[in-house]
């Protein structure tokens, strides 16, 4: 599998760390521990890789990637699924306009991880203005898409 070639599936994905206890750690979705007392169902994404990948194509259509400061690394790119990992190098392809960016796997899972913290800066911000912003992720979504 080609993105298993560019970025190993055993490398950690980093994010904020302030976004993963923000976001990530039982609000958007379960905890690793999963000893919330919600139901998965209630949640917005049913894994941790669902909302950074949500956040990197909101990153990259908004065009803010953001350097992780203080990292925290919540999961493999393995864990990723197949379609979605070969999305997210798609985007960051297109995004940096050459192939030739494909062959530095660092620099490649670098930027993928920029462009979901600045997804993920967007995310903790909207819900600091509107804690209910996430009830309908579909409105959310088009209105960052259009926007």
């Amino acid at each position: 599998m080609i993105e298993s070639a560019i970025i190993e599936d055993n490398a950690l994905m980093n994010i904020e760390e302030d976004h993963y206890n923000n976001l990530f750690n039982g609000r958007l979705c379960p905890s690793i521990n999963a000893d919330n007392k919600k139901n998965r169902k209630e949640f917005p994404f049913q894994a941790m890789w669902e909302l950074f990948v949500y956040a990197a194509v909101l990153g990259i259509n908004t065009g803010r990637a953001k350097k992780i400061n203080k990292q925290h690394k919540p999961f493999r790119w393995g864990n990723i699924g197949h379609s979605h990992k070969k999305n997210l190098l798609l985007l960051a392809t297109a995004k940096n306009n050459s192939l030739e960016f494909l062959k530095d796997g660092d620099t490649v899972k670098k930027t993928i991880e920029e462009y979901a913290n600045g997804g993920l800066a967007i995310i903790n911000q909207e819900i600091k203005n509107n804690p209910s912003a996430y009830t309908s992720l579909e409105d959310l979504t088009h209105r960052f898409m259009e926007g």
